[in-house]
């Protein structure tokens, strides 16, 4: 019996540990009420930009202690970035740089500015100032220009670097009217140049990360006049040959607002306003991960660190879960479509641009075309070879006149025709 009851203890020790290790678990952050806004590594040191300040840890994640000497009182630190042993956080009086893991902070320029983000590349410094747009330092914030040549608004929502490019977004309002453009610069700000044709389309891109030659835009909806606009969820634009141009966006609009992403390897991880989700093939079929998180948290940051991935909330901390549970989540990200569908295009009546989805249950030669009402081919959107999935393509129809438009899908035995209305 003694032998018993050991061996019913430890198989329920091994047991309680797997389930303890297979979901999210809360660190040892406080306060716990506060929002996370932001992420830094410099070497072992791990940093929290949030309400109350910038908090540090020493071990991975699991302890925090508060680093704020020299921030402002009662400090919101919206921003973090870092580049050898320099620390950067953006507050709402300025740009301030520690150089001793955050034992001291001063103050480098932008006091007269919430400054909402941050990003360093090479020796250049970006800031985000919300409606100033966007400034840039070259010599460790002595000196600040504005670099918002390009952009149609000054309302910076997102600032990414990735490898030689600088990708940023902005988003206001016209004549009671949305307009939003993410955009690209490859001369540190200098210039920028909007990607695609999204210019003054209402898209409120709030995250954008870049996986090998993909690059992902996190969308919030947004309403006019209590309509749903523009659907928020993941857009995905593939570079072309001709560099500027992107196209296929494919929308997953099922996860609500994106506030951020992370990417490890051709993982990529979404931070949405329902918890965490995953995709495993380069942003197609975004799954759930939330395991453990005791309630539906915004997550307003992510991070990829050694073999965790890192969760900051709004209100419930700071959490962690290792990177080896979520890559083997393949079931439900690898579930494919039972049939071969042509989906109804959104918007629908539309002006200029809409997107026309469809599902392969098997890989196949397709053809998407579009028509006009004499069935004259007036653009070929798809042709060539597909694996199974789901797919969308983005129709641009500025240079056509209004009226009735057919577009059809054929793929292997199958065939279908809808119809779409432009209206201009």
């Amino acid at each position: 019996m003694k032998y018993l009851v050991i061996l019913i203890t430890l198989c329920f020790l091994i047991l309680s540990t797997g389930i303890s290790q297979a979901q999210w678990t809360s660190t040892n952050f406080f306060p716990n009420s506060k929002n996370v806004y932001n992420f830094a590594f410099s070497g072992d040191n791990f940093f929290a930009g949030t309400d109350s300040g910038v908090f540090l840890s020493t071990n991975n994640g699991m302890d925090w202690s508060l680093v704020n000497n020299g921030l402002p009182a009662q400090p919101c630190v919206y921003a973090l970035a870092s580049i050898g042993d320099n620390i950067y956080s953006g507050t709402k009086a300025g740009v301030f740089l520690s150089t001793n893991n955050g034992t001291n902070w001063t103050n480098i320029g932008l006091t007269n500015y919430s400054v909402y983000l941050v990003a360093v590349k090479g020796n250049n410094i970006f800031a985000a100032t919300g409606s100033y747009g966007l400034f840039r330092s070259t010599d460790n914030g002595t000196n600040w220009t504005p670099i918002n040549n390009g952009l149609i608004a000054n309302y910076v929502n997102c600032l990414t670097v990735s490898g030689d490019s600088l990708f940023t977004s902005v988003f206001g309002y016209y004549n009671w009217s949305a307009y939003g453009d993410a955009y690209i610069s490859t001369n540190n700000g200098d210039n920028w140049t909007p990607l695609y044709a999204i210019g003054r389309s209402g898209l409120d891109v709030t995250a954008i990360a870049m996986i090998d030659s993909s690059l992902f835009l996190g969308i919030q909806p947004y309403y006019e006049v209590g309509f749903l606009r523009i659907p928020g969820g993941v857009y995905i634009l593939h570079n072309t040959i001709y560099g500027r141009v992107w196209d296929g966006i494919f929308k997953d609009l099922t996860i609500g607002s994106v506030f951020s992403f992370a990417a490890s390897g051709t993982n990529l991880f979404a931070g949405t306003n329902t918890g965490v989700f995953l995709s495993l093939n380069n942003g197609s079929n975004l799954v759930s991960v939330n395991t453990g998180m005791m309630g539906a948290f915004s997550i307003y940051s992510l991070v990829v660190n050694g073999n965790y991935i890192f969760a900051g909330t709004n209100g419930a901390g700071i959490w962690r879960r290792p990177l080896s549970e979520l890559t083997g989540v393949t079931k439900e990200v690898n579930d494919l479509p039972k049939d071969f569908t042509l989906s109804q295009n959104y918007p629908n009546p539309f002006n200029p641009t809409t997107v026309i989805s469809y599902s392969l249950p098997s890989s196949s030669n397709i053809k998407l075309v579009v028509y006009n009402t004499l069935g004259q081919t007036i653009k070929v959107l798809e042709s060539g070879y597909k694996n199974a999935g789901n797919y969308s393509v983005n129709f641009n129809a500025s240079d056509l006149p209004s009226g009735i438009y057919f577009y059809k899908l054929e793929a292997g035995q199958f065939s279908q025709i809808k119809k779409m209305i432009l209206i201009k």
